[in-house]
């Protein structure tokens, strides 16, 4: 890529000397385009990471989950921290609202995963409504149902 910068110098600067301006906006694009690349490299690899623990908290979610879960914020520490202490490229704003949902959920993931579970009982309770009005023969209350879900 510095090959095709060098030769847009090259006739930038031979062809018409008058366009300076626009070509010193370029050369400093040009002079830090390294520094950007790892930069834009190192965000998008971040941010992949990111797409991925979301990935796994809405595979999680379709179940009851479990305490262990919660190591998953020990797995995307770093990336929570980059996130955190990174400022957004404008080339990347577009990606904005899923960083947003990342930090949300990575910071409260405690608070969401009591909820979910809440919902998942729930949710099983009225498609199993058979097997759960009806234990042993007997027929059971809302709250005995549900007594250890909120342990």
């Amino acid at each position: 890529m510095k090959k095709q910068f060098d030769m847009l110098y090259q006739f930038v600067i031979s062809g018409n000397p008058d366009r300076l301006d626009i070509f010193n906006e370029f050369h400093v694009l040009y002079i830090n385009i390294d520094e950007k690349f790892n930069e834009w490299k190192e965000f998008l690899s971040n941010y992949n990471d990111i797409e991925i623990f979301m990935k796994k908290v809405y595979e999680a979610k379709q179940d009851y989950i479990i305490h262990d879960f919660l190591n998953i914020k020990e797995e995307f520490n770093k990336e929570f921290y980059y996130m955190e202490h990174h400022k957004l490229s404008s080339y990347f704003i577009r990606k904005q609202s899923t960083i947003n949902s990342f930090k949300n959920v990575y910071t409260n993931l405690e608070k969401y995963v009591k909820e979910w579970n809440k919902e998942y009982v729930k949710k099983q309770l009225v498609e199993n409504k058979d097997l759960f009005n009806n234990i042993d023969g007997k027929f059971t209350r809302l709250s005995a149902k549900t007594s250890y879900s909120s342990r």
